[in-house]
């Protein structure tokens, strides 16, 4: 959903590089492209941390929606958090999808990867909240109700996630300087969904108004299925 001022037809995010100096070519955080270049490439490197992460955020879900289903009859169902639960999962889709697009770089530094793996602890946290762990075994559980009482701390993942994002960029513009073809003003118009997917985020987890969310989450279910509807690998 959420995307980069940089965004190529490979991935969801195409960063430039992002330096801190000689101190981390120096550290011991990059022996390994000293030592073991030869055998991996970075990108296979990075690639197994990036898919336990991910795949404990899906992990999650399952089991969740999973003690549902297995409880069903003890369960008051109420299709928002559902729904929800599925924008979530998407969104891991969409930067499992768009790490792809870093298959061709031929060095990391430690600080480009960094914002990714926090992006990847977010989602996680995103995905661990969009459904209840247990379902009570006296008194069941009523999923409108847990809605009701967990929709802020999930929107409000949703919103720092998103704004993970626009940090992102902003200190890679800083460090390396806006490629030749971009200028401010397209880095600043490129930021205008983003900015406004926060606002809503924002909206949803002050404003708990159901009609509200009934028709935000819905819709953002589709903008982000639109979205993909062009994307190949």
């Amino acid at each position: 959903m959420a995307k980069g001022c940089g965004q190529n037809s490979a991935g969801r995010v195409s960063y430039a590089t992002f330096v801190l100096g000689g101190a981390l070519r120096s550290s011991p955080l990059s022996l390994y492209s000293r030592t073991s270049e030869s055998i991996v490439s970075p990108f296979e490197y990075l690639l197994p941390l990036t898919s336990v992460l991910v795949g404990l955020a899906i992990a999650d879900l399952a089991t969740s929606l999973h003690r549902l289903l297995e409880a069903r009859r003890r369960v008051q169902w109420d299709w928002l958090p559902l729904l929800a639960a599925l924008l979530a999962l998407l969104a891991v889709l969409d930067l499992w999808w768009g790490f792809y697009g870093y298959t061709g770089r031929s060095e990391w530094e430690f600080a480009q990867f960094l914002p990714i793996f926090v992006q990847l602890v977010i989602l996680f946290l995103l995905c661990a909240s969009a459904l209840p762990d247990e379902v009570p075994s006296d008194d069941g559980l009523d999923l409108h109700v847990f809605y009701q009482s967990n929709g802020s701390y999930f929107w409000f993942l949703y919103a720092a996630y998103i704004f993970s994002i626009l940090a992102q960029d902003a200190f890679t513009y800083a460090a390396s300087g806006l490629p030749e073809q971009m200028s401010t003003v397209s880095v600043l118009a490129g930021s205008i969904p983003n900015l406004l997917l926060i606002a809503l985020f924002v909206g949803l987890a002050l404003v708990h108004r159901r009609w509200l969310h009934m028709v935000a989450v819905p819709g953002l279910i589709v903008y982000q299925i639109v979205e993909w509807s062009g994307r190949v690998l």
